[in-house]
């Protein structure tokens, strides 16, 4: 939840609180504030700032959503439903600019790892429905919105199902 320079900070801090245990010859003090620090640097890398960039994308805000998760610096450190997440938000990001070919690559990598709710994979498979549908791969397109009926999703998502349907039946 917190990005890599209150990390930073919270770490720098923690390790002065340290020196200053020593000193006063409070080991055990000093023992737990270093497993404290520890936890800080394990949850950078476990959990990076997946919860962060996801904040963003809900208010809609893609630029900031990538800005925060360019500072995930190794992305395959993180837990398998974060890493999961993390390709979630990015593939959102790369919708958001029209970048269908890493797009695609991130929600199949999500979906690999997994997301937290039936929800968030039904909006993958309409993504890719989506992706797919412009690539002109219409039975991919179909078994991914067969995929996604076949789930519990947000109703509000009817009118996004039906637009891509008609594409379908565009191409075709």
């Amino acid at each position: 939840m917190f990005t890599p320079l209150v990390r930073l900070l919270m770490a720098i801090l923690g390790l002065s609180l340290i020196i200053v245990y020593f000193q006063k010859g409070s080991t055990q003090s000093a023992y737990i504030t270093l497993f404290g620090v520890a936890l800080i640097i394990w949850g950078y890398f476990k959990n990076g700032t997946v919860y962060l960039a996801w904040q963003k994308i809900k208010k809609q805000d893609f630029a900031k959503a990538e800005k925060i998760l360019l500072q995930t610096k190794y992305p395959h450190f993180l837990k398998k439903e974060q890493r999961g997440f993390y390709h979630f938000t990015k593939g959102l990001v790369e919708a958001s600019k029209n970048n269908s070919e890493n797009a695609r690559r991130n929600f199949m990598e999500a979906l690999k790892f997994g997301v937290r709710t039936e929800n968030n994979v039904a909006i993958i498979n309409l993504n890719l429905a989506e992706i797919e549908a412009e690539r002109g791969n219409i039975n991919e397109a179909k078994l991914h919105l067969q995929k996604m009926r076949s789930m519990k999703y947000n109703p509000s998502w009817e009118s996004e199902i039906t637009k891509i349907e008609n594409k379908i039946n565009i191409v075709q």
